[in-house]
Formats: C-alpha cells, sequence, structure tokens
C-alpha cells in the first residue's frame, strides 16, 4: 500500500484516487512507517525466514525510490542481509548445504533462496557508490558467497523444467535484468574498492590508470552483452518507440531504461576524479570525453523514454531517477569549472546546464529533493564563479534563480505540507555572490583549482542534505487515517 500511493504522489494528480500529491506522498509515508512496526514487532518476536526478507526488500525498494539515500534505507538493507546470513542463504549451494532440490516445490525454494540472496548482495554493493558517509564501502564479501547465480529462465520453467535447466544466455526472460544488475553490481564493487584507494593513495597519479580502463570496459562489455531485444539504439538521439516492434512488456521496457541509466551513472562516478584532472595529463582525456558523454546519455534518456516507461510529466519525480539526473548535472558544472581554454565560448556549455535543470526543476513541486539539487548546483558555480548567462544578453540563455522568494502558495493545503524552497526559472540571479562579486565577468582563469576538494565536495553534495523525514516534513500520517 506504502509502494501505491507513493505511485499516485508522482503520478498524474488527475487520475489519483487521493486529492493532492501532498496526501498520496503523506500515506505512503505513513504506511510505511506502520510496515516498519511490523517489522519491528516480527523481529522481536519471532526469528528470521525467508518471507521476511522479501517483505524488508519490498519495504526498501519503496523507501530507496522515495528516500534513496536515508539512513533508514541502509539499516533496513544491513537487517536483512543479516537476517539472509542467519538463514544460510549464502551457504544455499554449498558443499555440505541441507538444501535440496529433487521435488519441484524444493526447486522453487532453492532458486527463491538465490534470487533474495543475489538481491540483497547487489544492492549492497551498488549502494557503495552512492555518495555520503558509506561512500565506497559494502558489507558482504564475495569469498562469504557459496551460492549460484538465479538460472536465465521464465518464471513458468520453474515448476515445469528440472533444476539444472537453464535458457541460453541471450535469451530474453523475465530473470535477465536481474542477472544484468548482478553483474553491474559486481562491477560497483571493484570501483568501489579502486574510489576507496583513490582515498587513501597521496597522489591519484600513483594509481595505475589501466585499472580504471579495464572497469570501464566491463561496463562497456555488460551493455554489448545484453540481449538484443534488451539493448536500445547505440545513440539514443536516434531512439524511436515503435510500438509494432515492442518485444516484451512495459516492465522489460523499465528494466531495460534503467539498466542503461544505471550503468551510465556508475560510469560517471568512476570517470570524475579524473576528468577534473583532464587540463593535467592528456591521458586523462579519456575519462572526460567518456564521463560527459555518459552524463549527456543519461539527460537524453530522459526525453527518450516511451510513455509505457514513465508518464512523461512525471518521468523523474522518484528519488531514484532524480538522483541519477542531478548526478550528470553535476558532471557538467565541474567540467564547465575546470575545463576552461582562453578564448573558449562555452555558451552552449552553459544552455545545455541551463536545459538539464529544467528537467529538474520540474520535479519540485513534489520534491523538495530537487530544491536541494538545484541549490547545490548554484553553490559550486558561486564557489567557481561561473555564470551561466552572458551579462550582455541574459535573456538569450536563461537563468535558475536560488533565492527564496515569499509569494503565497496557491493552494495552501499543498504548502503546509511540501515545504518549497522556491527554485524558479526566472530572471538571472543566479552566481551573483555577494556585493563584491558583481562586477565578476566570469571564470576566473587565474585561480587555482583545488581538484581534491572539488572531488570532496562531489561525495559531499548529496550527504550534505537531509535526505530523511526533512523530505516529507509535515506529512504526519495521522492526517490521513481515520
Amino acid at each position: 500500500m506504502a509502494n501505491i500511493a507513493g505511485y499516485w504522489a508522482v503520478g498524474d494528480s488527475k487520475r489519483s484516487v487521493f486529492s493532492s500529491q501532498a496526501s498520496a506522498l503523506g500515506t505512503s509515508h505513513y504506511w510505511l512507517r506502520c510496515g516498519l512496526d511490523v517489522l519491528e514487532d516480527i523481529w522481536r518476536n519471532t526469528g528470521p525466514d525467508l518471507g521476511t526478507i522479501q517483505s524488508k526488500i519490498i519495504f526498501m525498494f519503496c523507501i530507496f525510490h522515495m528516500d534513496v539515500l536515508s539512513l533508514k534505507g541502509r539499516n533496513l538493507l544491513s537487517s536483512a542481509i543479516t537476517d539472509a546470513r542467519n538463514i544460510g542463504l549464502h551457504m544455499t549451494d554449498a558443499s555440505r548445504s541441507t538444501v535440496r532440490e529433487t521435488t519441484q516445490a524444493e526447486i522453487i525454494d532453492a532458486e527463491l533462496r538465490r534470487r533474495v540472496c543475489w538481491h540483497l548482495v547487489s544492492t549492497d554493493w551498488s549502494a557503495a557508490l552512492l555518495v555520503g558517509p558509506c561512500n565506497g564501502v559494502y558489507t558482504v564479501h564475495p569469498n562469504h558467497l557459496h551460492v549460484r547465480k538465479p538460472r536465465n529462465i521464465m518464471e513458468e520453467d520453474l515448476s515445469t523444467k528440472p533444476a539444472d535447466f537453464e535458457r541460453p544466455e541471450d535469451e530474453l526472460t523475465s530473470t535477465t535484468y536481474y542477472l544484468s544488475r548482478i553483474t553491474l553490481a559486481n562491477i560497483c564493487r571493484e570501483v568501489a574498492d579502486t574510489l576507496l584507494e583513490m582515498e587513501t593513495v597521496p597522489d591519484l597519479s600513483s594509481l595505475s590508470y589501466d585499472r580504471i580502463l579495464a572497469l570501464d570496459k566491463k561496463f562497456v562489455d555488460l551493455i554489448e552483452g545484453l540481449p538484443g531485444a534488451f539493448r536500445l539504439e547505440s545513440d539514443v538521439d536516434t531512439f524511436r518507440h515503435d510500438e509494432a516492434n515492442l518485444a516484451t512488456s512495459s516492465v522489460i521496457l523499465k528494466q531495460k531504461y534503467f539498466t542503461y541509466l544505471t550503468t551510465e551513472a556508475r560510469r560517471c562516478k568512476l570517470h570524475l576524479p579524473y576528468l577534473l584532472r583532464s587540463q593535467q595529463s592528456a591521458k586523462y582525456n579519456f575519462s572526460r570525453e567518456t564521463c560527459l558523454q555518459a552524463a549527456r546519455k543519461i539527460l537524453r534518456l530522459q526525453r527518450v523514454l516511451p510513455s509505457e516507461v514513465l508518464d512523461m510529466s512525471c518521468s523523474i519525480k522518484m528519488i531514484c531517477l532524480l538522483h541519477h539526473f542531478y548526478s550528470a548535472i553535476i558532471i557538467l558544472v565541474m567540467d564547465l569549472c575546470v575545463n576552461r581554454q582562453a578564448g573558449q565560448d562555452d555558451r552552449a556549455r552553459k544552455t545545455e546546464i541551463i536545459s538539464a535543470c529544467k528537467i529538474v526543476e520540474g520535479a519540485k513541486e513534489t520534491s523538495t529533493a530537487a530544491s536541494h539539487f538545484l541549490e547545490s548546483v548554484g553553490t559550486i558555480l558561486r564557489k567557481h564563479k561561473v555564470r551561466l548567462y552572458d551579462e550582455e544578453e541574459p535573456q538569450a540563455i536563461g537563468n535558475v534563480c536560488y533565492e527564496p522568494e515569499s509569494r503565497p502558495a496557491a493552494d495552501d493545503t499543498t504548502a503546509n505540507h511540501v515545504p518549497q524552497l522556491s527554485v524558479e526559472l526566472s530572471p538571472p540571479q543566479l552566481c551573483m555572490g555577494n556585493g563584491h562579486d558583481q562586477h565578476h565577468t566570469g571564470y576566473d582563469m587565474g585561480m587555482d583549482i583545488d581538484f581534491d576538494a572539488m572531488w570532496q565536495s562531489y561525495l559531499q553534495f548529496d550527504s550534505g542534505l537531509k535526505w530523511d523525514s526533512s523530505l516529507l516534513t509535515g506529512l504526519d500520517g495521522a492526517d490521513f487515517v481515520g
């Protein structure tokens, strides 16, 4: 119920069963709290089992799509992993395992154990690349896993085929997405190890750049290794949605897009430290180009999503999607700040950033995170004295205003439930700074760039936002019951 209400909150309000998006979001939050209370009671009075772990996964899904970086979600993930260990999911296929696959019921049970285990593992490894205090950290070591990956089969195969049956790797099945998710998570784990090592070496140049290239190739191989019906055209700008050629249901379409979206976002994270240093060494140009291409693909994917995947009016209102688009914008902003050449016309790059900000700006009605995201973009631009407009022609490019303004809300009920930070597309006020910066004409080519500080600022951007209950400030569940 919490998931359903949450999706109403980010969907089309005209078709919603709730009076407003704020009401739907508040109801979702209330039911989520009730569900977590039930899980707490189960933990206190009974032992863990497969059903309890699956329940936690469902709640994790709801939390991650509403509040991707919250401590609540991470704690629930850790709890589910602990429960999985306690019932031996990680030892399902060990030589001394008591799990049998003789009857069809046992075959189904064993496969479900593998799916649940690997879902938790892949979530743990993927979360290691999310910014915040747990950046680069995961809890499941691969050497501790004695469980085979789920088989590439259709759901009906579980009840009709033997335990060793499996379809070819290039055949699209209902588990294709989950298998690609596991592969991506394994790459994320290796990237997390590398990024964490970057924090300990005295100089980034002491880390072999060949490792970065090898990891990037794994991302490329993942995309190229997907079944044909699960792949997009290489250039998403030319992608066209043809209903006559739909090979699968809308569920598969969503999985297809999310696979590309998350893969490109992880490539950005891998190459960002070298994008910030591409002017120091020509060998890092590959990272800069790859990082920028990945960021632009993320932003272009939003424009080609078919209606079966997500309603275009709400395509990035879920936090999980909003976070990816925000990360892509930060890539473009950081490149604009550090990779400048004398005499270079940056109007196209600035326009690109403004257009991307408009995408996020459209989600702020139901997500205060969108406002926080845009605020942080303004912060880094002001810090590095970069304008998104030409002083002579301010209206030609447009702007994003991050200054709070006090105007009466059209809907008092919504205003009371969803605090707005007033992030508007309006006449230029961005990056003016204080009064001493009023006559600054652009980026100071002589200023020194602290690359390590900028990298840290990226890691701290999201952790500095109030990701937990403040996103739902005022949405007291008591208002929606009785």
